[in-house]
């Protein structure tokens, strides 16, 4: 799945916000903590993990992650690493300056584990789910860096 926005903050405001991985919880509603689990600084190699809210008395699902790619202001690509629901998902994300502001491509591939196919084709039907998070990375980010 691929979705794009263009937003008036610089490549390097767009790229300060989506490289913490702590803003994430400010836009994902899927993520109620993350925990960086790799020493500092930041960047390829690192590894981070993500926990989803509470539902019905239960702890949230945790996800881990590594960042695949991390090329500052254009490029990043994160991959799951141990998932409970799925067994392979890449998420990249690009940037590139368009006039005064930055055009945003998010690309997302998921591969359910097997327990889980019923997940395939509702994740490719639910595009919808994209584009709202990317709205919802708009509202943060107009937040950090008001256009």
């Amino acid at each position: 799945m691929t979705t794009t926005l263009d937003v008036p903050q610089s490549p390097g405001q767009v790229w300060a916000f989506s490289s913490d991985p702590m803003a994430q919880k400010k836009w994902d509603r899927s993520v109620a903590e993350v925990e960086v689990t790799s020493p500092e600084p930041f960047g390829a190699g690192s590894t981070f993990r993500t926990i989803g809210p509470a539902r019905r008395g239960r702890p949230g699902i945790v996800t881990s992650y590594r960042v695949a790619a991390f090329e500052p202001e254009t490029h990043a690509r994160i991959e799951v690493v141990e998932s409970r629901t799925l067994r392979r998902a890449v998420w990249e994300f690009r940037f590139a300056a368009r006039g005064t502001g930055t055009h945003i491509e998010w690309r997302i591939a998921l591969v359910p584990k097997p327990r889980y196919f019923f997940l395939g084709p509702v994740l490719r039907a639910n595009r919808a789910q994209l584009v709202r998070d990317m709205r919802w990375f708009r509202a943060a980010l107009d937040e950090e860096f008001p256009p």
